[in-house]
């Protein structure tokens, strides 16, 4: 994310103290973790010069998502980590910013992105700023961008690999992240929840019912 404009960009990093395999070929034993050095982790997120950094426990995460091996639940609390993480400093600092990314750390961008920020940039101050009404209805502050998944279930999905909006959208995806959550938890205790049959799905359909429930307006990226 670095640009040629002189804007700032600031880094707000998540993660887990532990690797789990259940999406992977080569380990045959699904439910396996392995647990990682937290001091390893925190000088590998060192590159980024994060404004602030979250790393949860094993034992946290199997509180917040329950005990279903395959709950997508660690993906979603990680998310909202780093979003609050975000809204705390805006907080702290009186300020709130004008975009906020949201990516993964496996994600690398096509060398003909590498000026992806001074392209945005330019489209938002010239294009977005003037149509932003037209191009969400007048929700206001409420506007996402992301790139919708073909599946064939009908519910709809969202790649999780980067998406960004406006600082209050994510406050609102890291609200809801955490209900998602939580509702997993008490879907393993037989309880009322709110997102039914959703620990099945994959974090694309959770993203999808996390902006619905929040009430997003979500358009393709530029």
């Amino acid at each position: 994310f670095k640009n040629t404009l002189g804007v700032n960009v600031d880094f707000f990093c998540a993660t887990k103290d532990y690797d789990n395999y259940y999406t992977t070929h080569y380990e045959s034993t699904p439910d396996k973790i392995k647990r990682l050095d937290i001091s390893d982790l925190t000088n590998k997120l060192s590159v980024y010069n994060p404004k602030d950094i979250a790393i949860s426990t094993l034992e946290e995460d199997e509180r917040r998502r329950g005990a279903h091996p395959q709950s997508n639940g660690h993906m979603f609390s990680q998310m909202s980590n780093s979003i609050m993480l975000k809204s705390k400093y805006e907080v702290n600092n009186d300020m709130q910013y004008d975009v906020v990314f949201v990516t993964r750390y496996d994600i690398l961008f096509h060398p003909k992105l590498s000026n992806y920020l001074d392209q945005y940039i330019t489209w938002h101050n010239k294009e977005f700023i003037n149509k932003q009404y037209d191009i969400f209805r007048g929700i206001g502050d409420s506007w996402m961008f992301n790139v919708p998944v073909n599946v064939t279930s009908p519910k709809i999905a969202y790649q999780d690999m980067l998406f960004f909006g406006s600082s209050m959208t994510m406050d609102l995806v890291a609200s809801n992240s955490l209900l998602l959550t939580n509702d997993q938890h008490y879907k393993t205790n037989k309880k009322t929840h709110i997102y039914p049959d959703l620990y099945r799905r994959d974090g694309h359909e959770g993203l999808g019912y996390i902006f619905r429930k929040s009430n997003i307006s979500v358009s393709s990226l530029p």
